[in-house]
C-alpha cells in the first residue's frame, strides 16, 4: 500500500495530528532574542495551542528530556494591565493562551501571576513555567507549519 501525504492509505492525518513541526535550539538567550532567532530562520517562536500541539511538542522535545533545561515558547504577559497579570498571550499570534481550545499546561500547583513574565517549558514534560523575559537562562523552541 502506498502512503499519501505521509499518512496512512486514506490520506487523513491521525486524530492526534498537529500541523506544527517543532525544533529546539540549545543557545541560552532572552525571550526576545529567542523570538528574533526563530524569525531569522523563517520560523516562529513555538506556541502550544492544543492537546495535539502538546503531543507533537513532547515527542519533538523527548531527546532533550535528560537535560536540565528550559525552552522559551511564545507566551507572555508583557504589557498586561495590573489586574490582568494572570492572562498570557501568544506573541506570535496575539491570541490569548487557551483561546483556541482552552488548552494550558502549567506546572502542577504553579499560579502565573507576576508581571512582565515569559513562558518556558521544562524538560520533556513540556510543563509551563514563567520567568523574567530579559534573563538569558533558557534555550528556545521554534515552530513551522508541517506540510500535510
Amino acid at each position: 500500500m502506498k502512503d499519501v501525504n505521509n499518512f496512512p492509505v486514506n490520506g487523513l492525518p491521525p486524530l492526534t495530528y498537529s500541523s506544527k513541526k517543532y525544533t529546539f535550539h540549545i543557545e541560552f538567550v532572552t525571550f526576545f532574542q529567542a523570538w528574533n532567532r526563530c524569525r531569522d530562520m523563517g520560523k516562529r517562536l513555538a506556541s502550544i495551542e492544543s492537546y495535539q500541539d502538546n503531543l507533537a511538542y513532547r515527542e519533538a522535545v523527548a531527546p532533550y528530556a535528560g537535560f536540565e533545561i528550559t525552552f522559551w515558547i511564545a507566551a507572555t504577559n508583557i504589557g498586561a494591565r495590573s489586574n490582568d497579570q494572570s492572562k498570557y498571550y501568544w506573541i506570535t499570534t496575539d491570541r490569548p493562551v487557551g483561546y483556541v481550545s482552552g488548552f494550558e499546561n502549567w506546572f502542577l500547583g504553579f499560579v502565573p501571576d507576576s508581571a512582565n513574565q515569559c513562558v518556558a517549558t521544562y524538560l520533556g514534560s513540556a510543563l509551563w513555567l514563567t520567568g523574567p523575559c530579559a534573563t538569558a537562562v533558557s534555550a528556545y523552541a521554534c515552530e513551522e507549519s508541517q506540510d500535510v
